[in-house]
């Protein structure tokens, strides 16, 4: 289990971006076994025991009746469970190896940042109360059940700060549209703004992930195209004074909506808030020695399988240079190398040929020079 694609089957990804994803809540039945090659208790362990090597209060939170329960040290945790506390170990994702593995995919397949938090509930515990989230998420549940309802949104596309939050704060308690018991191995996602609570089920520990999926908004592309317009002079002239006619603001504004517009159907400001949006996430399975070091592996590499890092890619093509973008990355290559990018990141292909690779030009050189770049720069990998 380390792809996006095995955690949402039988659905596909298209299936699931295309019908389901920021418009209804879906609930993904499997088999109990679905996950036990993901996280196991032994993992679970191994992960808490290593967090707790840092502050605790920045790696664990809890909660008793939805009110925060304070702690000390790590007996404290173990204690409070007992006593019907939940344990949420946070940013999960950035202290288990696999489950990195696994948000590398779906940020690959999504584009979007993710990041995981743990919770151990005590059976029969209600949680949170019902309430809605700011952001998207996928809930996987590892061991135990959980009771979820799912009602629709009342403030569509809600942000973290918005002023219609407060007058539009109520539940539709009338209109539930999902009510499902989450089994191991099932898995269920659940939009920005719609109202959810969960209360545990059954005998035994509930011990499930919440995968929250941070999307950017037009906000967001608001807030990056403000800093990519102080190149254009208009937007650095002065706004018309407050004893100017009204004419004359009217003008100015009409001004900036046309540049706007014109800067809005361009290619380029595509591709510069692609570039951009990638640039700014992170991989979480960087590290491939010794295989960095190209030049001293290079015959140990063209005996082994070859396969692209699961990490955010946008390539933009022009007729003088390529350029592609990776988080944290920016890598330039000649248009005679576009052959190879167009092979390593065709859909279909994940394990490569390496003396395929080495064939797709005739200088042999640059070849070489590009597939040492590529594995310098994490985005070619041997498996481990």
């Amino acid at each position: 289990m380390q792809s996006f694609k095995e955690l949402i089957n039988p659905l596909t990804v298209r299936e699931f971006t295309e019908n389901i994803y920021n418009n209804k809540a879906y609930l993904i039945k499997g088999v109990p076994t679905k996950f036990d090659s993901l996280i196991t208790w032994q993992d679970i362990n191994d992960t808490l025991n290593t967090s707790t090597s840092k502050d605790l209060k920045s790696s664990f939170r809890m909660f008793k009746d939805r009110q925060p329960v304070n702690f000390s040290d790590t007996f404290d945790i173990v204690q409070n469970t007992q006593n019907g506390a939940t344990l949420i170990a946070e940013d999960f994702d950035r202290t288990n190896i696999k489950l990195g593995r696994l948000h590398d995919s779906i940020e690959s397949e999504l584009g979007e940042n993710t990041r995981s938090n743990l919770y151990i509930s005590y059976p029969s515990i209600r949680g949170f109360g019902l309430h809605y989230d700011t952001h998207d998420f996928l809930i996987i549940q590892l061991y135990g059940k959980k009771r979820w309802k799912v009602y629709p949104a009342t403030i569509e596309q809600p942000l973290f700060h918005l002023k219609s939050h407060a007058i539009n704060d109520k539940p539709p308690e009338d209109e539930l549209y999902l009510d499902c018991i989450l089994e191991k191995g099932d898995v269920l996602y659940v939009p920005k703004g719609h109202w959810h609570e969960v209360i545990a089920e059954g005998n035994d520990l509930s011990v499930h992930l919440t995968l929250a999926i941070f999307v950017r908004t037009g906000i967001d592309f608001l807030n990056w195209l403000s800093n990519e317009v102080r190149e254009i002079p208009l937007f650095r002239s002065a706004f018309p004074l407050t004893t100017a006619s009204e004419e004359k603001s009217k003008e100015y504004l009409k001004k900036m909506a046309s540049s706007f517009s014109q800067i809005m159907e361009s290619q380029d400001i595509y591709d510069s808030f692609m570039q951009w949006r990638i640039s700014k996430m992170k991989n979480r399975t960087v590290f491939n020695y010794p295989y960095h070091i190209f030049s001293n592996q290079y015959s140990e590499i063209s005996k082994n399988d070859v396969v692209k890092s699961r990490t955010p890619i946008h390539i933009k093509k022009t007729e003088t240079v390529t350029f592609l973008t990776a988080p944290r990355t920016l890598i330039k290559l000649p248009p005679s190398m576009n052959p190879l990018i167009d092979y390593i990141y065709s859909e279909e292909t994940n394990v490569l040929d390496f003396e395929k690779m080495l064939q797709l030009s005739d200088d042999r050189d640059q070849i070489k020079s590009t597939i040492e770049k590529l594995f310098t720069q994490g985005l070619l990998r041997i498996p481990n």
